[in-house]
């Protein structure tokens, strides 16, 4: 797409986002599809490119260019996180006041062998609600490459909520073999982001034995903190959604 194209594109979509403000409540869905979108950056690269490249135009489009990309809600949206960006466009709830606690995660088998599956079961409390946010597992192997799941949370009201991730350690390749760890954090907003806050956070470890079966190791270890509750498991399921998109 050329510099003229995405700058239509961009003054298209933000007609199209000016009148969806207006029209569409913040619910699940609309708040789903806008996180896609920003998450994919279409809007967001689009802003930076265009921006950067006014000076190149013709007289008539580079007059357009700076126009659009002056715009207060380009800007915004170009200086923004996904989750941030779609509550500055009302079609995500925020909450100023979330609050959360992971009560329970567990780590299924401790020590594993290639071709096991592993599963990480998490269990967290939400105290006032969660406006929109994230659940994210962040596994790190012994050579520091990250992987892992973040799921979306959308208008979760106070309860007991849980969750799960897994993989399979298919071959030595790609899973080294060693101790691994992984982070659970639930967060208001994108989390890792300025904007965000982080409710809860803990993390455990496990082990990955060698080819031919020489690890050897403990039930591994965690850690962790929180905002609101006890630490208690409570009672109930509670109500709202996690959407994992991607």
């Amino acid at each position: 797409m050329n510099i003229q194209s995405k700058l239509l594109f961009l003054l298209f979509i933000t007609c199209v986002v000016g009148l969806a403000t207006s029209a569409l409540s913040s619910d699940t869905q609309t708040c789903t599809a806008c996180v896609q979108l920003m998450s994919n950056d279409i809007i967001i690269n689009t802003a930076k490119q265009g921006c950067e490249e006014c000076s190149s135009l013709s007289a008539g489009f580079k007059d357009l260019c700076q126009r659009v990309c002056t715009l207060p809600l380009v800007q915004e949206l170009s200086e923004s996180d996904p989750i941030q960006a779609c509550q500055s466009l009302s079609m995500c709830p925020a909450e100023l006041n979330s609050s959360a606690n992971i009560t329970i995660l567990t780590v299924n088998p401790a020590i594993s062998e290639y071709g096991d599956t592993l599963k990480l079961d998490v269990e967290f409390k939400v105290t006032s609600p969660i406006g929109t946010g994230q659940l994210v597992f962040e596994t790190v192997d012994p050579n520091g490459k990250k992987f892992g799941q973040k799921s979306l949370l959308i208008s979760v009201a106070n309860g007991v909520y849980k969750d799960s991730y897994s993989f399979t350690f298919t071959n030595e390749k790609q899973y080294p073999s060693g101790f691994y760890w992984t982070w659970v954090s639930v967060c208001e907003g994108t989390c890792g982001s300025v904007s965000a806050t982080t409710l809860s956070k803990h993390s455990t470890s496990y082990m990955l034995s060698g080819p031919y079966g020489s690890g050897s190791g403990g039930s591994g270890g965690g850690s962790g903190s929180g905002s609101g509750g006890s630490g208690s498991t409570g009672s109930g399921s509670g109500s709202g959604g996690l959407y994992n998109y991607y």
